[in-house]
């Protein structure tokens, strides 16, 4: 974990990916942001049937509470989320948000890992 003047940075692994944690102070408390790259997105050319899977899954995320996946412009598909804290920021308030946010999100995480065949070479 690092603290600095701008905020709070941390990162860990889950499911097998690697997850960044920003936190940083505002006006109304503290922000925190959370982001994973999960895997590339096979072109069309590639495999259809897998990429128009992917993205149902990643269209479902739409409705999903907290958090969302988002495709680069380099078709990387990404795990999203912002949240606010409350006053004061406490480390037990800030894991337990985490931790929410990553309990909705496994199991749209693990359907894509079972879809999406560059799963494996994404954390190559």
């Amino acid at each position: 974990m690092r603290v600095t003047t701008s905020g709070i940075r941390f990162g860990f692994d889950f499911l097998g990916r690697h997850f960044e944690i920003a936190v940083k102070a505002n006006s109304s408390g503290a922000e925190m942001e959370l982001s994973a790259r999960l895997a590339a997105l096979p072109y069309s050319a590639e495999n259809a049937t897998v990429r128009n899977a992917a993205m149902a899954i990643i269209g479902a995320t739409r409705s999903a509470r907290g958090f969302r996946f988002a495709v680069s412009r380099q078709q990387q598909i990404y795990c999203l989320a912002s949240a606010r804290l409350g006053e004061p920021l406490q480390p037990a308030s800030l894991i337990a948000t985490v931790v929410g946010l990553l309990l909705d999100a496994k199991p749209y995480i693990e359907t894509l890992r079972d879809v999406v065949p560059s799963w494996v070479e994404a954390t190559a």
